[in-house]
């Protein structure tokens, strides 16, 4: 019973990650949206037999003070990366580094695990890309909550796999592979990650598109197109028409309440991932900074954190113009400390699982008078 009582300690604090669901024997954990619209583990305890393998993979079971945990932001080679086909390019969020590492894992046999967005439930889901025709599937970045257990489900475990996740996501799999002694067989990326916000604002936001700006059945979204470049990207969403809309990050109505960080998940304000540990084999994101300012198509960052992934990533290295870097150009690029939560989040969150329009919302929250986040 102490195992049951100690996953319900750990919900206010959970990342959704959805490593529990994965490794309980008995199925008897499920990821379900909470009222505030995020994913929460949900434990059926007639079924539990309080084995303990939930709470081994859970991320509030790390000690972040062991020099055993994982490695440092810092204890990394980093690279700057920006692909050689100016097509394949345009058609990423970055550099392009993740879609050549699914490509390369594909062509070798490997399992390729990748996040796609189920527009009208409004959130992520990993899937089990099977050809390279679907990768263009796992492309672009998501900004809202992902549910690995579908793919889990559905790979096979006797090959090898890549599997690309936020960094909560990637820490309980490290754990889960290594409980099961399957570290071998994997090759794991994730990703700076900035936060994940409440489901509510995606869905508040395609009611928005319908009645602002006459999209009907929204098809497609893409969070990070380069149309107007990499540095003032814009959110593009097309309906089963045609008709699009396109708006840059500065502009944007849902980049308004997710760059201002107004309604993550508990846990992301202050998490230990973005600015303490480390359990992926390679970490990608943007290298935003003064660096690479003027480039305007894309450059990832590229920081090594293992034999394993300097392997992989030397495979796919010539396909870049590459740069190395110091590791200390991350914390320049990148948001690493706390955010401080907005004293109105509850009421927010509130607001967004209600009736009300989400340009009312913004207004009455005053998010457009807000400045964007600055370090403590």
């Amino acid at each position: 019973m102490e195992n049951v009582l100690s996953l319900k300690q750990r919900y206010n604090s959970c990342t959704s990650c959805g490593i529990c669901e994965v490794i309980c024997p008995q199925k008897c954990i499920h990821l379900e949206l909470n009222q505030d619209a995020f994913f929460t583990p949900v434990l059926n305890t007639n079924k539990c037999i309080a084995c303990g393998l939930c709470t081994k993979v859970c991320v509030k079971g790390v000690d972040f003070s062991s020099r055993l945990e994982g490695k440092t932001l810092e204890e990394c080679t980093v690279c700057s990366a920006i692909h050689k086909d100016r097509v394949e390019l345009s058609s990423v969020s970055s550099g392009g580094v993740a879609s050549e590492l699914a490509s390369l894992c594909l062509e070798n046999g490997y399992n390729v695990l990748g996040v796609v967005m189920d527009i009208e439930k409004g959130y992520s889901e990993h899937i089990v890309v099977k050809d390279k025709k679907d990768l263009n599937k796992i492309k672009g970045s998501k900004y809202v909550q992902s549910n690995i257990m579908k793919a889990f489900e559905n790979f096979d475990k006797n090959k090898k796999t890549l599997i690309v996740g936020l960094p909560c996501q990637i820490y309980g799999i490290r754990k889960y592979i290594q409980h099961f002694q399957m570290e071998d067989q994997f090759v794991l990326v994730d990703l700076f990650c900035r936060g994940t916000t409440s489901i509510n604002l995606f869905l508040k936001y395609k009611e928005y598109l319908v009645s602002h700006h006459g999209l009907k059945n929204i098809k497609k979204v893409n969070f990070r197109s380069k149309v107007k470049g990499w540095h003032k990207f814009s959110l593009a969403a097309v309906d089963e028409t045609n008709n699009t809309y396109e708006n840059t990050v500065y502009d944007d109505l849902f980049y308004s309440f997710y760059l201002k960080n107004t309604c993550f998940k508990e846990s992301c304000y202050s998490c230990a991932f973005r600015h303490n540990r480390v359990f992926s084999d390679i970490r990608l994101g943007d290298f935003w900074g003064e660096k690479y300012y003027g480039h305007d198509e894309g450059v990832s960052i590229v920081a090594i954190y293992s034999k394993r992934g300097e392997t992989i990533w030397n495979k796919v290295r010539e396909r870049f113009i590459v740069e190395e870097n110091d590791p200390s150009e991350l914390k320049k690029s990148q948001r690493f400390n706390e955010f401080p939560v907005p004293e109105f989040r509850n009421e927010l969150l509130r607001a967004l699982s209600s009736n009300e329009k989400l340009e009312d919302i913004h207004k009455r929250f005053g998010i457009d008078k807000m400045g964007f986040y600055r370090e403590k």
